[in-house]
């Protein structure tokens, strides 16, 4: 890649021509060494034809994610995907956030701390400690399965597996579902991107659908005989007003696919 590939004349000296970057299949193959060049230039750059500041630096964004001002509704931003400009040009765009919007991490206070208020009990170290057997006991298994005195990918073995399986056994899923919701939470996961094919927009709202249709099913059956642990919590939330249907359904989707961040943790 031919260095100042996405520079562009500006009044002001060269602009980074970011939607021609983004979108270019020879800097998608490999992004870093090209975004490092542009963060050594300068730790945050503003496009003007959009108006989106790009924020480059650890410290930087530290900053700018730590302040109170710092909203975390994305239904706020100026120009973005539920603009009634958007909404008519990209609808599958609109569809498919607005599906996926109502929960936590996407709430600004007082939202935020009354959904997530609804599991913080659940997080405290004495009471994450009663799950320290079955996880022990979830990397027994598949240590057991690795092969000795040989090379094997560590991912595919055990660092794939470990979170998912640990995952369903939390909201009591049967083992039976690992491979299905893994696909959706892989499909899931290109909702964190700026840029997504129409292709892929179809496949993560088709998989973000198919998932809540699972979720929904999944607490009916349990409503009876919930237990005491997060699954009870979800349903209580549920009849007892704290969450709205959306809600409840969304924060147990986010839950489950929270898996991700701990395979990416482990194969780092």
């Amino acid at each position: 890649m031919a260095e100042h590939r996405f520079e562009q004349s500006g009044p002001d000296g060269p602009e980074i021509d970011w939607w021609t970057m983004l979108t270019d299949p020879e800097y998608l193959k490999n992004p870093y060494p090209e975004l490092k060049r542009i963060r050594d230039l300068a730790p945050i750059h503003y496009d003007a034809a959009s108006g989106i500041y790009f924020v480059m630096g650890h410290k930087e964004f530290a900053s700018m994610a730590k302040t109170e001002a710092m909203g975390r509704d994305t239904l706020y931003w100026a120009n973005g995907w539920s603009s009634p400009e958007n909404r008519k040009n990209d609808p599958d765009t609109y569809e498919l956030f607005i599906d996926f919007q109502p929960q936590m991490i996407n709430a600004n206070p007082p939202d935020h701390r009354r959904m997530r208020g609804v599991y913080d009990r659940a997080f405290r170290p004495k009471d994450m400690a009663r799950y320290l057997p079955m996880i022990r006991e979830e990397c027994d298994r598949l240590l057991e399965q690795l092969p000795v005195g040989e090379p094997f990918d560590f991912m595919a073995a055990f660092g794939n597996p470990l979170p998912h399986r640990i995952s369903l056994k939390l909201f009591e899923i049967p083992e039976d579902m690992e491979e299905t919701i893994a696909g959706w939470i892989s499909d899931l996961s290109w909702l964190g991107n700026i840029v997504m094919t129409p292709e892929q927009k179809r496949n993560v709202k088709k998989s973000n659908h198919e998932f809540k249709d699972y979720v929904r099913g999944h607490l009916d059956r349990l409503r009876k005989n919930p237990g005491d642990g997060l699954i009870s919590l979800a349903l209580a939330a549920a009849e007892d007003g704290t969450m709205d249907e959306e809600e409840t359904l969304n924060n147990v989707v986010m839950l489950i696919a929270g898996s991700k961040t701990t395979l990416t943790l482990q194969g780092n």
